[in-house]
């Protein structure tokens, strides 16, 4: 009831390798839902796995949503979890999710958020973000 969240695109699966599983792909599934849909809800949940892109934390940031990531199960590390080391983004376990008050929108945490974003999306730091993407990416495939 409290959590409205469905895969948009299977990366590495298909129907048939879900189904020897068990799942039902049409019961987790839905359309690609489009920004200006998404930034109609008061919170954005980032999961591990495709969302978790360099470009969605920004936006999301960005936006008058608050962002909380749900809390991997898995041991990985992405690009922004620094920010949920720095308190920036929230980060909630599944149960903890399940018990959140929605109606308790932290609007100070929301404006951290903002500003954090505004100076993330400045052209100077994309510039440096993209040259080290480049140089990691020649690095490890080009050695």
């Amino acid at each position: 009831d409290k959590v409205l969240a469905k895969i948009s695109q299977f990366a590495h699966f298909n129907e048939k390798m879900l189904k020897a599983r068990g799942i039902e792909q049409n019961q987790i599934s839905s359309e690609y839902l489009p920004i200006d849909h998404q930034l109609t809800y008061s919170h954005i949940l980032n999961i591990d796995g495709n969302t978790s892109s360099w470009d969605r934390i920004p936006w999301a940031m960005k936006s008058n949503s608050l962002l909380v990531a749900l809390k991997s199960i898995h041991k990985q590390q992405n690009w922004y979890y620094s920010y949920i080391d720095k308190g920036i983004i929230t980060e909630l376990s599944e149960h903890d999710l399940l018990k959140y008050d929605v109606k308790e929108f932290d609007h100070f945490q929301n404006k951290q958020q903002q500003n954090f974003a505004n100076e993330l999306l400045t052209v100077s730091i994309q510039l440096k973000y993209f040259a080290e993407v480049l140089k990691k990416y020649n690095s490890i495939y080009n050695s």
